[in-house]
């Protein structure tokens, strides 16, 4: 006797993590059953971490061009609209560090509150 058909699991759950990252570790096996508040992965901040420095160095070298910009100004040989570029690439070098060090208190905690600590 040959009977045809499929196979489905009986009962499946999707799973995300609050913030984007590359996944560090799995913790389970496919096909396991998993408690409810049981660790399943965890994620690797070193993502987050490198956007906090790259917007660090960013919001630094945005701050420097603003300055730079004023003294030209200030002594005449540059134009108010550099230096309202200048201040408007400061204020979107500001923002993104802010973002940055959101994202980045963001994955520890998640990771934190993933491992129970």
């Amino acid at each position: 006797m040959h009977y045809s058909g499929s196979l489905q699991e009986s009962s499946s759950t999707a799973v995300s993590f609050s913030v984007p990252g590359t996944v560090k570790s799995v913790n389970v096996s496919e096909g396991k059953r998993v408690a409810k508040g049981s660790l399943v992965a965890t994620l690797d901040e070193t993502s987050a971490k490198n956007a906090l420095e790259i917007a660090t160095a960013l919001k630094s070298q945005a701050e420097e061009n603003l300055r730079i910009q004023r003294d030209f100004y200030n002594a005449g040989t540059a134009t108010l609209s550099n230096l309202l570029e200048a201040e408007t690439l400061r204020q979107q070098a500001a923002d993104s560090y802010s973002d940055a060090v959101t994202g980045y208190y963001t994955a520890v905690c998640a990771y934190l509150t993933a491992t129970g600590r």
